[in-house]
């Protein structure tokens, strides 16, 4: 089972490049230090399948979901 947290908007969004960059370890742009290191500590946690999903479409809003197991 999982536990999933969701957060949604429908604010501009942001195109598919930048979205890959945002979640990119080796990214050097401080401005989503965060989102890495949320779904990098998730991961390494829980696992693969596990941790932060973000999706976005530019003009329509973003969709941000944390899962982690229920159970270990």
């Amino acid at each position: 089972m999982t536990f999933l947290i969701r957060v949604q908007d429908d604010g501009r969004g942001m195109e598919a490049a930048r979205l890959a960059e945002v979640l990119q370890s080796e990214q050097k742009d401080n401005a989503a230090i965060g989102l890495r290191n949320v779904d990098r500590r998730l991961r390494m946690l829980y696992g693969k399948d596990y941790g932060l999903r973000i999706e976005s479409v530019a003009g329509h809003g973003t969709r941000a979901e944390i899962r982690i197991p229920i159970e270990r």
